[in-house]
This record gives structure tokens, C-alpha cells and sequence, in this order.
């Protein structure tokens, strides 16, 4: 196994996905039909810049994506983190399972201005397994602040989706949809939005760590609507998720082998028990920091919310950065100097930390008070 004995885990639940890969990759969709797992496998294989596959192509397979990405041509288009989605491609290239899928429909948009980036494909057994799969968002600032604006806006990239799924969904029977982080989001937005004849032809939805909607944005009757088709996966520290969280009936909490924080939101960090996502429970911690944000943020106006995005994207790209990855510690405190120009993100900001060390207190208190009882009732036998 890959992980170390440290982890208070069986080995079966510290299996990751290239282990899932290699376990399963013999066997094609037709002999062991489509599991929770392969959702995350291609979900990932979205996060890969495929436009110099299909250069000259519109239909590739999954292993003729090995070659240019081994040359370089191919790379991931995703915020860098410490689980590295490579060897995850590489096992999935080589194996039957998902080597052999045709890929089809690749789409991949970028702008600045105004912001949005939207990424989706489709992914083909030719025996019925049919995957639409929705790109999270990479690592470019239009890409963030996009991700921002369902704040108060619906975005060109919801708008997108939409418009992806109704071009792709009449082209097979049946279909599987999913998408990760912003991916999560827009799969959610198409489908809502599908007729009940476009909808029928939609046999389950995987919303893998996606932030929800704001009420004001969408309602709630089209989410009821789709709701049954959905399973929801979220990590144990779970921060992305948890933005405008939505009520999903089938959501799965899955272990990850990152450390609690952001971290856990990466695919390449979620663990598999079996073929089946490894079960995890929810962290306190993460929970109480949301409701904190969730309550700051609802309690801000449309205009605000705007207002707000607005002065922090500006603060990030004032020196020309186009990418958060360019964004170093020294960076960030120029940003923090930046926002502390404008009055309603002075003050917004101010309020954060308030809310914030008083629901610590207020847990420690809570947690001492237990601690005292638990002493007492334990002094008494």
C-alpha cells in the first residue's frame, strides 16, 4: 500500500486511487459495471489540458493521452498541491478499464475579462457507459473569481454548462454526469436546468466537493427536482463543500490521506475501501469555520457581495499576476494592505475574525464545562 501504518487505517481503506486502478483496471465497464470510484478517476483525466490531442481530432482515446503527456505537451490544469494527479493519469492511461474509453466533446475556455473559465468532456465505452465530466477550476485568477461570483451572480460558466449538456446529451442513451470543486457546481446547475425529456436521459450525478447556491440565485424546487440522481462526496475536513451548502440526501463523507484543512478538497487525495469510497466522518472544526463564513457572508447584500469580490481580485491582480500560483507570503500581505483601502472590505474583514474567535470561545467554554462534568461524575463513582 502506499500510505504508512500510522494512519489508524486498515490497508483495504488506505487504498488511493492509482491502487483502485491497478485492482480494477483489467476488467472494462461491460464485465463490472460503473462504480462510485470511476467517477473520481475521470473526473480527474478532466483536469488535463487535452486541446493538443485534439488538435487534429475530434474523438481520442484515453491512451493516446500517455505519449504528450510524457513529452509535455499534456499537463494538468489545477492548483499544485502535494498529491500529485500524474500517476493517477499514467495508471489510468495503461489500464483496459480506461485506456480504452473513446473521449469526445473536449471543451476549454479561458478569459479575464470578463472572468470565466469553463472545461468539460465526455468520456465513452461503446457499450452504454456514457460520463460527461465538468473541469473544476485550475489555477488562474479569472478561474477564482469566477468561483466567487456564484455569490451573487449566476456565471458565463454555469451558463456554459448548461448549454454543454444539452449539445452533448441527445448524442448517447444514457449518460453519467460529475464534475469536482467548480465541476461539482456546474454539473448541478446543467442539470437543474434540463427539461424533463433532457433530464430522462440522465441516470445518475456524481457532485464531488462542489460549492452549492445561494438562494437568491437558484431555487430550491429545481434542486428537489434533481435531487434523487444526486450522490454528494465530501471530504472529513470539508471547506469547499460547505460554501452554500446543498441538502443532498446521498452524501458520502470519504477519507482522505491529506492532513485536516484544504488539503482534503484534492481527488488525488481521497481514499477507496474495497472499490467503494472509503468512509470517513465529518470534522467539528471545519464545520464551526463555515457556519461562521456561511452566517458573514449571508449576511452581506447582493451589492456588497460584489462589492466585495471585486476590491479582492483587483488586490490580487494589481501587479499583473494572472495565476495564484505566482502569489507568494509577501504577495498576500500587499493584498491585505490593498483591501485595507477600501471601507466595506475593511470592515467586512474586520467582522470575519470577531465571529470567529467568538464561536472558538464559546466551543472551548462548552468543551471545559464537559470536561469538568465528565471529572465530577467520574470523582463520584
Amino acid at each position: 500500500m502506499a500510505f504508512g501504518s500510522g494512519s489508524g487505517l486498515s490497508a483495504a481503506e488506505n487504498e488511493n486511487l492509482v491502487d483502485y486502478i491497478r485492482w480494477m483496471g483489467d476488467y472494462e465497464f461491460g464485465q463490472i459495471p460503473f462504480k462510485d470510484a470511476d467517477a473520481l478517476i475521470l473526473c480527474m483525466i478532466a483536469y488535463y489540458d487535452l486541446r493538443p490531442v485534439f488538435a487534429e481530432n475530434d474523438r481520442v482515446y484515453v491512451k493516446d493521452i500517455l505519449p504528450l503527456f510524457e513529452s509535455g505537451l499534456v499537463t494538468a490544469q489545477k492548483l499544485s498541491d502535494r498529491f500529485s494527479s500524474d500517476e493517477i493519469l499514467r495508471e489510468a492511461c495503461t489500464s483496459r478499464r480506461f485506456g480504452e474509453l473513446a473521449v469526445r466533446n473536449n471543451e476549454d475556455v479561458l478569459q479575464v475579462d470578463p472572468p470565466l473559465q469553463f472545461a468539460a468532456m465526455s468520456f465513452h465505452d461503446g457499450g452504454g457507459m456514457n460520463f460527461l465530466a465538468y473541469r473544476g477550476t485550475d489555477s488562474s485568477l479569472a478561474g477564482w473569481k469566477e468561483d466567487c461570483m456564484i455569490s451573487f451572480t449566476e456565471t458565463a460558466a454555469q451558463h456554459m454548462a448548461e448549454e454543454y449538456a444539452r449539445f452533448v446529451l441527445p448524442q448517447e442513451e444514457t449518460w453519467i454526469m460529475g464534475g469536482h470543486s467548480k465541476g461539482g457546481n456546474q454539473v448541478i446547475y446543467a442539470a437543474a436546468h434540463l427539461s424533463d425529456e433532457e433530464l430522462q436521459r440522465v441516470s445518475h450525478i456524481y457532485m464531488l466537493d462542489g460549492p452549492g447556491f445561494c438562494e437568491e440565485i437558484i431555487s430550491n424546487e429545481k434542486l428537489r427536482r434533481i435531487e434523487p440522481l444526486i450522490t454528494r462526496v465530501i471530504p472529513e475536513f470539508d471547506i469547499v463543500g460547505k460554501f452554500f451548502e446543498p441538502e443532498i440526501t446521498d452524501t458520502r463523507i470519504i477519507r482522505s490521506m491529506a492532513p485536516e484543512g484544504l488539503g482534503q478538497h484534492a481527488l488525488a487525495s481521497w481514499l477507496i475501501d474495497h472499490g467503494k469510497l472509503s468512509q470517513g466522518r465529518p470534522r467539528e472544526l471545519a464545520d464551526k469555520m463555515m457556519d461562521v463564513v456561511h452566517e458573514w457572508i449571508t449576511e452581506m447584500s447582493m451589492e456588497e457581495r460584489k462589492i466585495f469580490i471585486d476590491e479582492l481580485f483587483r488586490a490580487l491582480s494589481v501587479d499583473g499576476t494572472e495565476d495564484l500560483n505566482e502569489i507568494t507570503a509577501q504577495r498576500f500581505r500587499d493584498v491585505l494592505i490593498e483591501l485595507a483601502r477600501s471601507e466595506i472590505t475593511r470592515q467586512k474583514f474586520a467582522e470575519l475574525p470577531k465571529k470567529w474567535l467568538a464561536d472558538l470561545l464559546h466551543s472551548a467554554q462548552s468543551a471545559g464545562a464537559q470536561l469538568i462534568r465528565e471529572r465530577g461524575t467520574s470523582a463520584g463513582q
